[in-house]
């Protein structure tokens, strides 16, 4: 095997990281239109009133530059939800309608989980694929 080889097989792997990176982001994207427009259609409720911080936890700005950086401008065209995420995306409005105080526990879910493992899979993306740390595509 010669350093050209190896090199491909890098190119290769950084192109197939990069493709399930951008899959991830595009599901996130889905899930969060979901779930913060019931937040904010609930924000209000009893349940949720006291975790109500928008400016501090909503997702879909920095995700909608992440999939600009990743997509291209036309990014609402160039990715569709997976099945799963569509599923996920009908239970969420479901219980916003009919359950809003089942949001805060998908908001936990959502908000802890994923910002807290964001920031391990933003690492290990910004090395892999070579992004500099203020890059939009790891909003």
């Amino acid at each position: 095997m010669d350093l050209n080889d190896v090199n491909l097989k890098s190119q290769a792997r950084g192109q197939e990281i990069a493709r399930g990176f951008k899959l991830v982001m595009a599901s996130l994207y889905h899930i969060y239109e979901a779930l913060e427009e019931e937040i904010e259609c609930n924000k209000d409720h009893p349940a949720f009133k006291p975790l109500y911080f928008p400016e501090e936890l909503h997702r879909g700005p920095a995700l909608r530059r992440t999939l600009a950086f990743w997509y291209g401008l036309d990014w609402r065209e160039a990715m569709a939800p997976s099945p799963a995420t569509r599923h996920y995306v009908r239970r969420l409005h479901e219980v916003g309608h009919r359950e809003p105080e089942l949001l805060v526990a998908h908001a936990y879910t959502r908000y802890l989980g994923d910002l807290s493992g964001g920031q391990t899979l933003r690492k290990i993306t910004q090395k892999v694929l070579d992004l500099l740390g203020d890059s939009d595509g790891l909003a």
